[in-house]
């Protein structure tokens, strides 16, 4: 996804991607010395860590801030299997003074009875139950199926969804040995745990992080040292700039969608936020 986001929108942000041994995908610069001496943070998480369409990612402005390295592991569709699979880079997260970590969607850890994750990000292979199958995003496949099966089965799936994307939470977080702090930030608040009778499955699937209840996030916050959340629409309706002619520029990504404002990640409004309310929390860890 870094390269996706290098070759659609280098008129837009420049990246500095660089790439580390051990790591197969290259990760948001500027690139950092594994030898200095001053303390470094580490950021796992998906497109809002890595900053996609933005020149100063929340990660690169707190480590200036506060004169500290940073190791940006941010790669877009990520969810903790992703990270769980890379010992390499747990290694370097393990050998920073601090770890941020985003709460990440759940539709990059679909597993259960009809999906499994593709390499521990946003797309999955959905299987209905007469044996079709196709590779879509892990949201998406939640809504095809919910067509094919009841709504009782359908809340069985995505009750089995979370439990997997805990699990897998709490293993990430039981093999990070450094502080550890959790960061939800988005548009929108986590959503208000229980369903009403006339729920629909676009209300339990939700917008991004997708599947994140009030509840979820409880359990999330209890595998972590700190939490810091940051929501809001600030920013999100500015139009993306190219930073080579000075005008206004868009995505199309597909032949019904095209990206011309911030609303697709999280805006540099919202950049900043995340970067002021992480510096207090990650002070003390540093100094200490």
């Amino acid at each position: 996804m870094s390269m996706k986001y290098q070759i659609e929108s280098a008129h837009i942000a420049e990246y500095d991607l660089w790439t580390l041994p051990g790591i197969d995908f290259p990760l948001r610069g500027p690139p950092v010395s594994l030898d200095g001496s001053a303390p470094a943070i580490s950021f796992l998480g998906a497109a809002q860590v890595f900053g996609a369409f933005v020149n100063h990612p929340f990660p690169n402005l707190v480590g200036e801030m506060l004169s500290a390295r940073v190791l940006n592991f941010g790669n877009g569709g990520a969810g903790p299997k992703l990270y769980l699979e890379r010992p390499k880079l747990l290694e370097l997260v393990n050998d920073s003074a601090a770890c941020v970590i985003q709460v990440m969607s759940a539709r990059s850890a679909m597993q259960n009875k009809y999906m499994s994750s593709l390499n521990g990000r946003a797309s999955v292979r959905l299987t209905y139950p007469d044996g079709r199958s196709e590779e879509c995003l892990g949201h998406h496949a939640l809504t095809k199926i919910a067509e094919e099966v009841s709504k009782q089965e359908f809340s069985e799936l995505v009750a089995e969804t979370l439990e997997n994307y805990l699990a897998q939470y709490r293993e990430l977080c039981e093999t990070i040995a450094v502080p550890k702090v959790l960061l939800y930030v988005g548009r929108n608040p986590p959503m208000i745990d229980g369903a009403t009778e006339d729920w629909t499955p676009e209300q339990l699937v939700g917008a991004h992080p997708h599947l994140i209840t009030e509840g979820v996030f409880s359990q999330l916050q209890s595998y972590c040292d700190a939490t810091v959340v940051v929501t809001g629409h600030e920013g999100c309706d500015k139009r993306l700039l190219d930073r080579v002619t000075g005008t206004y520029t868009s995505i199309k990504r597909s032949e019904t969608f095209t990206v011309r404002t911030h609303n697709a990640y999280i805006s540099p409004h919202m950049h900043v936020r995340a970067a002021l309310e992480l510096y207090p929390v990650l002070e003390p860890l540093l100094s200490g």
